[in-house]
């Protein structure tokens, strides 16, 4: 951050030190920087522990237990929930995540609204969007695989949705 300018007029008012942390999005593509978010630790009053980029967003996983989620453009925090394991989808259209065991929330980012909300018998140890952004594949500890829906109206059917 202290070699780029317009980063530096981007954030006037704060004031990093070695705890903060600062990301910089690339797009893989063609090498251009499509933005960046500046996180104050606190003093490492949390840790960063998860991140990932898609489309507008930077999603972080910490260890409070917390999704945090920033838009590249603008530098900004959008939201916060308390949860773990963020997975964004490719075009950074979805995001899905774990609230407590077996218990897992997707949010649409166009609207920032949830669009479902499953309970498992199991712990989810593993999830994945689909290209399209038209499926979330879900794999529980006892080795089961759901497919859900997520696309469309935002309420899709699954076995153990509450």
């Amino acid at each position: 951050m202290s070699r780029d300018t317009s980063l530096q007029a981007h954030w006037p008012k704060e004031n990093p030190n070695e705890t903060d942390k600062f990301f910089q999005i690339i797009d893989a593509r063609d090498g251009k920087t499509t933005g960046s978010v500046f996180l104050a630790t606190g003093k490492y009053s949390f840790i960063p522990e998860y991140w990932n980029a898609a489309g507008d967003w930077l999603v972080i996983g910490d260890n409070k237990h917390r999704v945090l989620l920033y838009s590249v453009t603008s530098g900004l925090a959008a939201r916060k929930w308390f949860g773990d394991w963020p997975e964004l989808s490719s075009s950074g259209r979805f995001l899905a995540f774990e609230s407590g065991r077996g218990h897992l929330l997707v949010y649409d980012l166009k609207t920032l609204q949830k669009t479902g909300e499953y309970y498992f018998a199991e712990p989810v140890v593993a999830k994945l969007f689909s290209g399209d952004d038209r499926r979330l594949a879900i794999l529980l500890g006892d080795q089961t695989i759901f497919q859900l829906e997520v696309s469309g109206a935002g309420e899709a059917a699954a076995p153990n949705k509450k």
